[in-house]
């Protein structure tokens, strides 16, 4: 399979069962005090992601699920590209609040005039799992697709992390949107240098 064959973003329904999107559901609706724990300096980011490090040890049921759901991804992207040279990131929970939206669009590994990398120039690619629809606004939209895209919980979306799949989202103007994230990296190198944030390195804990 070639690049030119592969057809991003792709969007795949159902790529987890519904018991499996209860449990993730869960744990991000009944742990307030996980949201809480996680702050940053950008309003966008605060208190709205939980990393697999703050749930490994007290949540252990899910977080062995959410690592296998994670090792399921990373095979299709493999699978996608053809390719055993990929690798994924740790997944983290990210929610989105009234008010809260990425407009103007952004990519994954570059800034918007196509030359210059931003803060992760490593990732090849974005993952987006999402987990409710009990929101209003939240779509997804991809700028040079012409797509615009209503979450529908147990729906996984994988895009291109170039300037070619520039992506943002709308508005959330009521509830909370429940999403996992992650990202893939084709460079080895990077992957060894920054082991403990990817995948492999925990797949002994599934």
């Amino acid at each position: 399979m070639t690049e030119t064959n592969i057809q991003y973003p792709n969007i795949i329904d159902n790529f987890i069962t519904n018991s499996e999107c209860k449990t993730l559901l869960d744990l991000a609706e009944n742990n307030e005090d996980l949201f809480q724990a996680q702050t940053s300096s950008i309003p966008r980011w605060n208190k709205r992601n939980i990393y697999m490090h703050m749930i490994l040890k007290n949540h252990k049921s899910e977080s062995e699920l959410l690592l296998q759901i994670a090792n399921k991804i990373q095979h299709k992207i493999r699978e996608i590209e053809n390719t055993n040279d990929i690798w994924l990131e740790l997944p983290m929970y990210s929610r989105w609040l009234p008010g809260d939206h990425l407009n103007p669009p952004h990519a994954d590994n570059i800034e918007q005039d196509g030359k210059t990398p931003n803060s992760s120039p490593w990732r090849s690619h974005g993952i987006v799992l999402y987990l409710n629809n009990t929101f209003d606004g939240g779509e997804i939209f991809y700028k040079h697709h012409n797509l615009k895209f209503k979450p529908k919980p147990k729906t996984c979306g994988i895009h291109r992390a170039g300037i070619e799949d520039t992506h943002g989202v709308f508005e959330v103007q009521n509830g909370i949107r429940h999403t996992i994230i992650t990202f893939a990296c084709r460079d080895e190198a990077h992957v060894q240098k920054s082991k403990p944030t990817f995948l492999d390195g925990y797949l002994d804990k599934i």
